[in-house]
């Protein structure tokens, strides 16, 4: 009885969706900073920033610099195993620092040499990233402020802010939500020590 021929190995796509599936999960999610700076706020941070809009005919003048990246790792990490970019952070920011409101100060759009500025705040970016353990997640941002006085006085400090909460998919959506608190408490934060700043120093004359 002659041997049969040799069996062919049998193929199948398996090999194929597992290297499909394994780039899927390694390839980040590029948020938009523009889409991260359109939401509204919440209604609890609106009634503060409401309040605190009402401006004073006395306010002083502050010019927040254009923020600094300093951060030693550029990614956001992930959420579930489901990682996240974010190409302009820095643009975010900006936006964000630029909402700020008071009754204490009006800020500034761009310094000028002929009006008196009452402070400058120059922001360093440190750190932002996400992360998440069993059903929670986390976003985190923090920054670095220099307080500038016209006196060339120089106060600087640490601002960390956090967002806990339930992760139910991983969804670009509630990443974004997380990240825009996160940063929202960093905001909240750095205006109340401008407002304490200001109203601990005379105003230039």
């Amino acid at each position: 009885m002659s041997p049969g021929l040799p069996r062919r190995p049998q193929l199948t796509a398996a090999p194929v969706l597992l290297t499909l599936a394994l780039h899927g999960c390694t390839t980040p999610v590029r948020l938009n900073a523009a889409a991260l700076s359109s939401r509204s706020v919440s209604e609890e941070t609106a009634e503060a920033e409401e309040n605190a809009g009402v401006v004073h005919p006395a306010a002083r003048s502050v010019w927040i610099a254009p923020i600094e990246d300093r951060r030693t790792d550029t990614t956001l990490g992930n959420v579930a195993g489901r990682p996240f970019a974010l190409g302009e952070v820095g643009q975010w920011l900006d936006h964000e620092l630029a909402t700020i409101t008071s009754p204490v100060f009006v800020l500034m759009k761009v310094p000028d040499s002929g009006a008196k500025t009452n402070l400058t705040v120059r922001p360093r970016l440190l750190k932002t990233y996400l992360s998440s353990a069993g059903t929670s997640k986390m976003a985190v941002v923090v920054i670095e402020v220099r307080f500038v006085s016209p006196a060339a006085v120089v106060h600087a400090r640490v601002y960390r802010g956090q967002h806990v909460s339930m992760n139910w998919s991983s969804s670009e959506g509630e990443v974004m939500n997380a990240l825009r608190d996160a940063a929202a408490a960093c905001r909240t934060q750095i205006r109340q020590d401008i407002e304490i700043l200001l109203l601990q120093t005379e105003p230039p004359t």
